[in-house]
């Protein structure tokens, strides 16, 4: 799972009734997490790149046990790479850097 936000809909949209989906996917522990460029057309059609290079790609296990172990830990984000507009998560090999 990823950290996300949720925000208000629409003025026009607001007094009516919303209904979310949510879909949650844990593949099996040896699944490398990386992105689908071979399977996806439209990903490199838009010039999308790889998130992780091949030997530091996380495997399904290796994320989830980086996110669990940082659950509930105000330093996940680092202070020294915070550049005010971006905040920097590390979550075991992976480095993600948030926009506000």
């Amino acid at each position: 799972s990823a950290i996300h936000r949720v925000t208000q809909p629409p003025k026009d949209q607001r007094g009516h009734n919303r209904c979310g989906v949510f879909y949650f996917c844990l593949p099996n522990d040896e699944v490398v997490i990386n992105t689908l460029l071979d399977e996806s057309p439209v990903l490199r059609k838009a010039g999308v790149q790889m998130a992780h290079a091949l030997e530091d790609a996380p495997t399904s296990k290796e994320w989830a046990n980086a996110r669990i172990k940082i659950t509930g830990m105000k330093a996940k984000f680092s202070k020294e790479e915070d550049e005010g507009n971006m905040a920097v998560e590390k979550v075991g090999k992976v480095i993600t850097r948030w926009y506000r």
